[in-house]
């Protein structure tokens, strides 16, 4: 049987869940294609997050995003998966 949980955006360099991409607007107020753009900010921050075991190796982006005019800071966790970046969730800061 086909679920909701199991469709996946991907392309050229971004993946990640359609239903949690859905939940995260709901709990945090930013799309993960918003999100996306945070890796575009040469001043953004890469730290490793390592407060638990996740079963791979997962980093938290600190970068800036200007959208509608309007500048603000997220805070983006993903993982890489092949040549691709996996976005798992992303808040404003």
């Amino acid at each position: 049987m086909f679920k909701d949980d199991d469709l996946e955006f991907e392309d050229d360099e971004f993946q990640w869940n359609i239903k949690k991409a859905r939940d995260n607007l709901r709990d945090h107020g930013v799309s993960f294609e918003r999100a996306r753009k945070a890796f575009d900010d040469r001043n953004g921050i890469m730290i490793p997050d390592t407060r638990q075991d996740y079963g791979e190796d997962c980093f938290n982006l600190i970068g800036g995003i200007i959208d509608g005019g309007e500048p603000y800071i997220v805070v983006v966790t993903h993982t890489f998966r092949g040549s691709k970046t996996r976005i798992i969730l992303a808040r404003e800061a």
